[in-house]
């Protein structure tokens, strides 16, 4: 019925700013907890509350807020949060406030990208304003500590506004406005084609959905060889930054003035 059960003023709470360009993170559900970012300084760049309840279950070491989402990621039987923040890039314990690891990212722009956790322990991660992209691996020491070793860095990929999206091997985004793919072994540049700003994209079982930053979406051939377009119609006017969102036979797109919703002929 709409009842309100719980809320929570993150920055109240954890003494920080809001940031510049507001919030853009999206809550993390796990299991009986939901995890929310904070914003800019503070005590906490991650706070933990009870789904049920709202009480606060813990809160994260000080991070810098960035405008990324947190994730988790399971390797073997180890689970990690994973999180993109202003500073760099960090692994946390997903049963106590431990920081497990971070390096350091170089960027003094904003992180958007969310990043893509691979087998074998890696991850990859972007970011735009000429930073570039990375492929990770974290692992335990002998001793026990956690640590992420970088693989390769490129510029092959700079995610800004939009997060990327991995299969069999590469990787496919926005390099700076740009639809490109990526090999995943070195961070080759496969074909870069496309204009299409900094719009938002997803992976659909057999093709690439792009919404672009002038409202058209784009069905992209998943084809590490060649840029291939399946269909492509202007779905709605202005500047459009905000992802879609497709639940079959319907695709919602919207920006800040107004919002569209189409029905696909599932015949």
């Amino acid at each position: 019925d709409g009842e309100l059960i719980w809320s929570h003023d993150v920055i109240e709470e954890a003494q920080a700013k809001i940031p510049e360009w507001g919030f853009s993170p999206s809550p993390l559900v796990m299991q009986s907890q939901v995890i929310v970012p904070t914003g800019e300084g503070g005590e906490s760049g991650l706070r933990v509350y009870d789904l049920e309840t709202g009480s606060l279950v813990r809160s994260y070491p000080k991070v810098s807020a960035s405008y990324s989402s947190p994730i988790l990621a399971q390797w073997g039987d180890v689970n990690q949060l994973l999180y993109m923040h202003h500073r760099g890039f960090a692994g946390f314990a997903t049963d106590s406030d431990q920081m497990l690891w971070d390096i350091s990212w170089g960027s003094q722009y904003p992180d958007v990208a969310v990043p893509i956790v691979l087998p074998d322990s890696r991850v990859f991660i972007s970011s735009g304003y000429g930073i570039g992209c990375a492929l990770l691996e974290v692992k335990a020491t002998e001793s026990g500590d956690w640590s992420a070793e970088q693989i390769w860095k490129q510029r092959s990929m700079k995610a800004k506004f939009t997060n990327v999206v991995a299969r069999d091997g590469f990787v496919y985004g926005l390099d700076d406005g740009m639809m490109a793919c990526i090999d995943l072994e070195k961070g080759r540049r496969q074909w870069k084609d496309g204009r299409y700003g900094h719009g938002q994209i997803f992976l659909l079982d057999n093709a690439i959905m792009i919404l672009s930053e002038k409202g058209d979406v784009i069905w992209l051939e998943i084809n590490p060889e060649e840029s291939k377009v399946i269909s492509q119609w202007h779905a709605i006017d202005g500047k459009t930054w905000n992802p879609p969102c497709l639940a079959w036979p319907y695709l919602l797109v919207r920006n800040d003035q107004e919002a569209v919703c189409f029905e696909f002929d599932v015949k």
